[in-house]
């Protein structure tokens, strides 16, 4: 990643399950984003920020892999991230953003990266809590790598 200024976002390290919630906070603790989950006829997972709804990860239950797709506030398709059959290790599609993995994500630390530049590194850390870390490049960037790493962290849990 670049030196410079980067953000840290935080929240507490657990598996997704659903229903959930948990705040993404800063260094300091001060909440930034809050993420609710459901069961609605498949999992539904909500990224907000002072009560309005950024986005919003969809799993319907027609399919048999998890299959999440992206959408905005106005319910408008982003991009999705699904499960692929694989007889290895399980295996993702990405179609969002450009994004995918350097590492394994099933692991403790992995990056985001996008057109060869790494956009964000996160970290499963333990101090007296344990938490994920998510260092992201540029804060304009925050909402797309938080809900790529939601979305990745999701389908960890349901594995």
């Amino acid at each position: 990643m670049e030196k410079g200024v980067t953000m840290k976002y935080y929240y507490i390290d657990h598996p997704i399950s659903f229903p959930d919630s948990f705040s993404i906070t800063d260094e300091h603790a001060n909440i930034l984003y809050q993420v609710d989950t459901k069961l609605n006829w498949g999992r539904i997972i909500k990224i907000s920020k002072e009560h309005q709804t950024l986005r919003i990860l969809d799993d319907k239950i027609s399919t048999y892999f998890p299959s999440f797709t992206i959408k905005d506030e106005n319910d408008h398709k982003l991009g999705c991230i699904k499960r692929i059959f694989s007889f290895k290790a399980p295996q993702l599609d990405f179609q969002y953003k450009g994004y995918y993995i350097h590492g394994d994500y099933m692991t403790q630390s992995y990056d985001v990266a996008q057109q060869a530049t790494t956009m964000a590194t996160i970290k499963h850390i333990s101090q007296g809590m344990d938490k994920v870390e998510i260092d992201i490049l540029k804060d304009e960037y925050a909402i797309d790598i938080l809900t790529f790493v939601i979305a990745l962290e999701a389908h960890k849990a349901l594995f």
